[in-house]
């Protein structure tokens, strides 16, 4: 059960029909607004109009339904965590189904703080005996609702980098030990009129091309196992082009590091020296 304020304090965009108004009293028909996704499912005709139970009277396991309208559809919203599916969903109104405990969500542009102080004050004014607990920002409330899928992330995060660092140092070591091994046939290029610069670049090039398609094959794998992380993200695609190019750039970045530094170092070294080893 909600009040008359409940979708305009929580922003809950209304699609169709009406929400609750003063007319919907305890003596006047029972109303109901559902969300957008239980009157997909039960009403693709529309559901205005139509009429759904709420179980009321109760004798043992046998509950007679209160046949309820729909006058308005509003959009979906997560209950429990923010990367759940939307669930179906009916809004009853407080004043035709009374319920004991009540929730109280304030929305303001001040300081959160404050009008908790302020609500408190008055709630007690109302009765000194009513218990006030379990105050949170709505901020508050998202984060801790996110707390397991925070960790998750952490963990396969962590794992991630630790393994993204493992295998720039493995491309680093390769690959600057595969050119310092040429040290000898850039020398006697040298020594047959090869400017230095090309020799770099004819080395880095080489060097850079078991690494794109290392990378290449790298991203293809990554793509295909992206399907797994799906529950652990939250408006982040899976396929995140820019995760992956930042990945494969920093891949590419490091090869061409150990490339170019003993590419360099071949390059001036003394011909002369290159040919008598």
């Amino acid at each position: 059960p909600v009040n008359l304020d409940y979708f305009r304090t929580f922003q809950i965009p209304l699609l169709r029909g009406r929400a609750f108004e003063e007319r919907d009293s305890a003596d006047s028909p029972a109303v109901v607004v559902v969300n957008d996704t239980l009157a997909r499912a039960f009403f693709p005709r529309g559901a205005l109009g139509q009429q759904v139970g709420i179980p009321s009277q109760c004798n043992g396991s046998n509950c007679e339904p209160t046949w309820s309208t729909i006058i308005g559809v509003v959009a979906d919203v997560k209950v429990f965590t923010l990367n759940q599916t939307a669930l179906p969903q009916i809004y009853l109104p407080h004043s035709q189904y009374p319920y004991p405990g009540a929730s109280v969500a304030i929305r303001t542009a001040g300081d959160p703080e404050k009008a908790v102080r302020d609500a408190a004050a008055v709630i007690r004014s109302l009765d000194p005996q009513m218990p006030i607990y379990d105050v949170k920002t709505m901020e508050d409330r998202i984060s801790d609702s996110m707390g397991g899928t925070r960790f998750e992330a952490f963990i396969v995060g962590f794992f991630a980098a630790s393994a993204l660092f493992l295998a720039a140092i493995g491309i680093f070591g390769v690959v600057a030990h595969s050119t310092a091994q040429r040290t000898q046939e850039i020398g006697i290029r040298m020594a047959l009129g090869a400017d230095a610069a090309r020799v770099v670049r004819s080395v880095v090039w080489q060097g850079l091309r078991p690494v794109f398609a290392g990378t290449a094959i790298g991203l293809a794998g990554a793509i295909w196992m992206s399907r797994v992380l799906t529950s652990a993200l939250f408006h982040v695609a899976p396929t995140d082009p820019t995760s992956f190019a930042l990945a494969a750039a920093l891949l590419a970045a490091v090869a061409f590091v150990a490339c170019l530094v003993p590419a360099r170092r071949a390059s001036r070294i003394d011909p002369a020296e290159a040919l008598r080893e």
